[in-house]
């Protein structure tokens, strides 16, 4: 943004002209700050730079949240294979356009590895985080990583945030301990009426067995399935993009 001496022209008018002869927000050394007036010097945001500045603020935490090659996944890089993830995708716009989580509602996605579970909800997670709220994605395996007093301190913070995504969840609920802090993660959640997403490998029943009557009584009442069954593995798909320079070759 340039500043200005000249005080005959308006805030809105400086503003327009800056706007129209914008080289990008990213390389903009003003910072998104435009300066209008001489005598009476007028501060005016620039709002193509703040919704930028925005942008990269939600892609930063996103990556401290998701797996970096994750980190990039939404629901318009999301490609539709089947009826089926045309329906998963829809259902979750709607979840997150309904704030659903925060009425208690929760979602399940079930189906095999490369069918696009993460992938929608990460794409979940950074819509959610886009309307101001607060998100976390985690495996199983990771909830118990640590000492005692990090585990205690992880599931406190996933108590509190405001949509909790537990990821390719399998049998991993043997241990006393663990199936004794997740049912009280569960519980609280359940309580104050805040809606997770889980994604697994295991079809619904197997599901159930895995974590347990008790706590899937608490999910049942508010817990919408997707499962996905009818497309083939979508990192094959990549895998042939990510080697397109291996055009003619043996691979």
């Amino acid at each position: 943004m340039k500043s200005s001496t000249n005080s005959s022209i308006s805030p809105k008018e400086k503003l327009q002209h800056c706007l129209d002869t914008c080289p990008g927000p990213d390389i903009c050394p003003y910072s998104g700050l435009l300066i209008v007036g001489f005598e009476n010097p007028q501060p005016v945001i620039c709002p193509r730079y703040k919704k930028w500045l925005k942008q990269v603020e939600l892609e930063h935490e996103l990556r401290n949240i998701v797996p970096e090659n994750f980190s990039d996944k939404s629901f318009e890089n999301f490609i539709i294979r089947s009826a089926e993830t045309g329906k998963a995708l829809q259902l979750m716009k709607k979840y997150v356009k309904a704030k659903a989580w925060r009425s208690g509602s929760s979602v399940l996605i079930t189906g095999p590895n490369g069918v696009g579970k993460t992938h929608l909800s990460i794409a979940t997670i950074r819509e959610a985080m886009r309307l101001g709220e607060t998100a976390a994605l985690i495996l199983p395996v990771d909830l118990m990583k640590g000492s005692f007093q990090e585990m205690n301190e992880r599931f406190e913070r996933l108590q509190a945030v405001g949509l909790f995504v537990l990821d390719d969840v399998a049998n991993d609920f043997e241990k006393k301990y663990f199936m004794q802090r997740i049912f009280e993660l569960f519980e609280h959640r359940y309580r104050r009426r805040k809606g997770m997403i889980f994604t697994t490998n295991l079809s619904v029943k197997e599901f159930l067995s895995a974590i347990g009557a008790r706590m899937f009584s608490r999910l049942y009442e508010n817990l919408v399935t997707l499962e996905i069954h009818d497309v083939d593995d979508y990192r094959k798909t990549l895998r042939n993009k990510n080697l397109d320079w291996l055009k003619g070759e043996k691979t």
